[in-house]
Parts: structure tokens; sequence; C-alpha cells
């Protein structure tokens, strides 16, 4: 799942955002530090996963990571080693390799989208095609499972309040808890935990960030920034006392000589949840023609790296009608796009992914989300 409000505003001022909290950033080195979570949290325990250990190294090799004989041995074996290094090496890969996109809900007959493990398989690794969030953190969840790795899924509140009519700052506007998160547990010795999310779109997390107060961790480039901080849910009319706080991601963008404030990208808290909530929720945001993006646009996503140490990322982004690059503070329209088959083109020049121009055209045809034929 990824806010309407937060994609319009990354293509067109990637720095832009609507929300509170005035603050200042100062640029210090790429690898923030945040205070150790505490050690009073449940252990996660390891689960099995739905992928065999041969489709795990072929994906492996499919997001660029080194797979040598030593590495084929301890993913055979169970001992590879499910670490935090290893936890940002493998997610930022597959950030990289595999784009946010609903070509399927918009350009398919059945506009559906899948999540079931192995279609999802063949579509990331064998067609080099993507999905949005319930298909990438879902391949991704089920891949750190089979290394090895401690991790659960949860569900998220995605703020909707630039394209909710009356919603303010101050009286915001939040979807169902439509978007899945993942809680991993790096560490062997404790109950250190992280939340991860390689599924959210244009302000969404590009590395693992401690579920602690006050951590953060920088975005795409220094430009940008992340934190997670516990505060009441908008609206919640609960008894309890004290009410209980949730966790919020907020994110902030620097635009030199501009003072910039913080925006909340969304809201959660640590339930667990499972496949039946994801099969509901994804079929909410296919199926459903109002609150989420994706029934009425087309959206692709691709990030790449922009230096050689992979601390850097850009974004490619088709919105609508308009493809765009976009590094830091930085912008460039690439392509206005006025006709359908104009957008197909691009999808495959920009993104990689070819269409039947056929069948995608009549499947779009009389949807929200169509350009001119």
């Amino acid at each position: 799942m990824v806010n309407v409000g937060s994609i319009i505003q990354h293509a067109l001022h990637p720095h832009g955002h609507s929300s509170t909290h005035h603050a200042t950033m100062d640029h210090k080195p790429t690898t923030a530090h945040p205070t150790r979570a505490s050690h009073t949290r449940r252990w996660i325990s390891k689960m099995s996963s739905a992928y065999t250990k041969a489709q795990t190294l072929e994906w492996l090799s499919f997001i660029g990571y080194k797979v040598t004989d030593e590495v084929k041995e301890q993913v055979e074996t169970d001992t590879f080693p499910a670490n935090l290094e290893n936890l940002n090496v493998i997610s930022r890969l597959y950030l990289v390799a595999v784009p946010f996109e609903n070509t399927t809900l918009q350009y398919d007959p059945a506009h559906e989208l899948n999540i079931e493990p192995q279609y999802l398989f063949q579509r990331f690794v064998k067609e080099k095609k993507g999905s949005c969030c319930f298909g990438k953190s879902g391949l991704l969840f089920e891949m750190l499972r089979s290394l090895g790795f401690r991790v659960y899924g949860g569900q998220a509140r995605v703020n909707n309040t630039d394209f909710t009519p009356g919603a303010t700052a101050e009286k915001p506007a939040f979807t169902p808890p439509l978007h899945i998160i993942t809680f991993v547990q790096p560490n062997v010795d404790n109950t250190d935990t992280y939340l991860l999310d390689v599924g959210f779109g244009g302000t969404g997390l590009v590395r693992p960030i401690l579920l602690e107060e006050g951590a953060d961790v920088f975005g795409c480039t220094q430009t940008e920034k992340h934190r997670l901080v516990r505060r009441p849910f908008p609206g919640r009319t609960s008894a309890q006392d004290p009410p209980e706080d949730m966790w919020a991601l907020d994110i902030l963008r620097v635009q030199p000589g501009k003072s910039e404030k913080w925006s909340n990208v969304y809201m959660f808290d640590e339930v667990e949840h499972y496949k039946e909530d994801y099969i509901h929720a994804n079929f909410y945001v296919a199926k459903f023609p109002f609150g989420t993006p994706f029934y009425g646009y087309v959206v692709l996503i691709k990030n790449f790296f922009v230096d050689k140490d992979h601390e850097d990322l850009g974004t490619l982004l088709l919105f609508g009608d308009q493809v765009r690059r976009n590094v830091g503070s930085n912008s460039e329209v690439l392509r206005n796009l006025k006709t359908e088959k104009e957008r197909i083109a691009a999808i495959k020049e920009f993104f990689g992914i070819e269409l039947d121009a056929t069948e995608a055209l009549n499947s779009i045809k009389g949807r929200a989300s169509a350009l001119p034929m």
C-alpha cells in the first residue's frame, strides 16, 4: 500500500510534504545509531518458509547477492548468518531489484493483485516484474524465513490526509490497515526488533529501523530521514487510561534554505497479522474504488543505486501520465505521456516490463486510470 498524496508529492515536489512538527536535519554519516531497544519484547520464533533452498539461492543471485560455495552451503544447512548486516544488504539489494508497480491491476483482464508465493517467485525472479506492498514484502518475508531470520508480519494505517475531503494536518485521515510491514529480530542473543518495509513506494523506508522511540535512519539520500515515535492515534475513543499510543513512522525531507517539517507516513502497532489478513486487505486494495491509489492510477516506482557504496538511492517514477527521475532534492521530468500506447511503451523502456499491448489496451479501457487510446 502507498499513499496517493505521498506519490504525487514525490512526483511533483520530491521534498514537499504536509503535516506536523518543524525540524532541521544535520548532515551526518549515512549510518544512524539509535539507542538500543529494550529486551522486554517477546522472542520471535523461527518458522518454515514457503520457498525451497534452491529457490532461495536463485533469489539471492537474482538480487545481486554474491552466492559463493560457502553461502550455498550455509543456506542449504541453515547456517546462513541471519544478522543485521546481512539484513541491511539483502533488503536494499531486493528493493532495487524489484519495482513497485500495479500493472496487473490496471492492464490485466482480471484486475487482481496475485500474492500467492509461487506466483510471486515466477513474476519477480523469472519474469523480472514487480508488485505492490503485499507482493514485494510478502516474498521478502518468506525469503528471510528461509535464510533463518526471525520475522513476523504486521499491518499499518497509511496517512491519506492529502486525498481525503475535509481532512487536515490537525485532523488527519488514515486508510484501514492495508499496508504490510515486517518485524525482524536479527540478533541471535536478544529481542532487539527492527521495522522493515520494502513495499511502500516513494516515501517509504529504504533500510531497517530499530523499533525504539526516537530511532532514526536516513532515506534514499541524506536529504531524507525517517524516525519512529509513539503518539495516540487521531480520533481514538478508547476509555483506556492512559490511552495506548501507536507507533508512527515520520519522514523529513530537506530543501536548501527552507524550514522543514516532519510528516507522518503511517501508523501501526505490533500485533501479528497472517495470510488471511493480507488476502482480505489485498482484495480491498484491488477492488475498492475509493481510498487507495491503485484503483485509479497507474503507478510504477523503481529504485536504483547512485553510488558505488550502495548508500544513496535514486527513484524512477511513473505516476499517471508522467515519468520522473528523482535523486535527493533534484527532480527531472523524463517523459510526459499523452496516450495509453505511449504509456505502455514507457513502461517497457524505463522499467523493463513488457505488456501485451492489445490485452492491456482492452483491459484498461473505461477505467478511471486510462489515458486516451
